[in-house]
């Protein structure tokens, strides 16, 4: 998957009334406690590209007679239906490929940050507390760090415009004010976090549709996790790395992937730095 770079895309046709602000869209998909894994994912983009997105995805709920995009529901095996319709194996399919297409179009980097939450639990109780103790507030930790850094990369703080990012997620009771927290904290203890995140919020999925699609890339990122983990996902890992595909080719990706080894490998840094 070919990477641009963010800041070069924004310089060369991004509305000068932006200010250099970009907007962090993420869903979740699974909850620490009661899945097998957890995964955070979504998009990066500035304000004129999320308009124009919108604008995309109302055409496209109305091209299939729907009001809105909540993945888990679209594919679940336990209703007949969706929003009314009836949607066959393949419709389903394709209603996801269209959906990642019109996300490429619109945004300018894709995240995914996933955790296979038995590995998680796995490593020692010294290491589960330095990853906050929740392998949701991992992935969120994970995900905002993977954003900052990023930006640092490609637009140091010594640049005479810094772009600042303000960050969007599902409105989620369990989790919202304890990753208000957890960013807060941060925040305050590096100068670089608190530079460049100028907010964050939490909204309701059905009343902004860049949600929707967060929630499809994750949804997605999620399978594919079932995938690694040496179980059956709804679909095979060539149609899940082919949906991937088409949501993130030409954009920026910054994905990462805690199972048996690489969580391993967290807390063996973990612990050395404790040590």
């Amino acid at each position: 998957m070919e990477a641009l770079s963010v800041i070069s895309e924004i310089s060369e046709d991004a509305p000068r009334e932006e200010n250099g602000v970009l907007q962090a869209v993420f869903d979740e998909s699974g909850k620490f406690h009661s899945s097998d894994r957890v995964c955070i994912g979504g998009y990066v983009s500035d304000n004129a590209r999320w308009k124009n997105f919108g604008a995309d995805w109302k055409r496209f709920l109305a091209r299939r007679h729907i009001a809105s995009l909540h993945t888990s529901d679209l594919m679940s095996r336990r209703q007949p239906d969706y929003q009314g319709v009836t949607f066959s194996e393949s419709d389903k399919l394709e209603i996801l490929k269209e959906g990642m297409a019109i996300a490429n179009s619109s945004v300018l980097a894709c995240f995914g940050i996933a955790v296979d939450c038995a590995s998680f639990k796995a490593m020692s109780k010294a290491a589960q507390k330095q990853c906050y103790g929740d392998a949701h507030l991992f992935c969120f930790g994970r995900l905002v760090k993977a954003v900052v850094g990023m930006l640092e990369k490609l637009n140091p703080i010594t640049d005479r415009e810094i772009h600042h990012i303000h960050t969007v997620f599902d409105d989620n009771r369990e989790y919202a004010v304890r990753c208000y927290e957890l960013l807060d904290g941060v925040k305050e203890r590096n100068p670089s976090w608190k530079a460049r995140l100028s907010g964050i919020c939490f909204v309701d999925d059905d009343k902004f549709p860049p949600l929707q699609a967060a929630d499809l890339f994750s949804w997605v990122s999620t399978q594919k996790m079932i995938v690694l983990s040496g179980k059956q996902a709804r679909f095979d890992i060539a149609i899940l790395d082919e949906l991937l595909d088409i949501a993130t080719t030409g954009r920026r990706v910054i994905d990462e992937w805690y199972i048996d080894e690489s969580m391993k490998e967290v807390e063996r840094k973990l612990l050395g730095d404790l040590n």
